[in-house]
């Protein structure tokens, strides 16, 4: 379960989550309120060294990619992306999916915009 979205706007960013729900090795999406005030969702993903944000729509036909530990998947017609950078890996699409730089900020994580 995702936060529920919030418009609090920090930095030039959005509030996305906070840092303590992004678990080290865990790909998880999250919903958001932009500065423009629309809803978006992102995927993120820690590593050791951070916090990675990739865009949750399939460059191949528009479906809405699950997360698994450590991939992206497209389960429309089973496209794979690395849940960290959103490199394709393999299947139909031929695109990466955009990442998204983001910040953390005492316990909480902001999309800059």
């Amino acid at each position: 379960p995702s936060p529920s979205p919030t418009a609090t706007s920090r930095r030039a960013g959005f509030f996305i989550a906070n840092s303590n729900e992004v678990l080290l090795g865990q790909s998880k999406i999250f919903f958001g309120i932009d500065l423009a005030g629309r809803t978006v969702r992102y995927s993120l993903f820690r590593t050791a060294t951070g916090v990675s944000a990739i865009d949750v729509i399939c460059t191949h036909a528009g479906c809405v990619v699950t997360p698994t530990a450590a991939e992206l998947i497209c389960r429309c017609h089973f496209s794979y992306f690395d849940a960290e950078t959103g490199k394709r890996k393999s299947g139909p699409a031929d695109l990466d999916l955009k990442s998204y730089p983001l910040t953390e900020i005492d316990g909480e994580i902001y999309i800059l915009s």
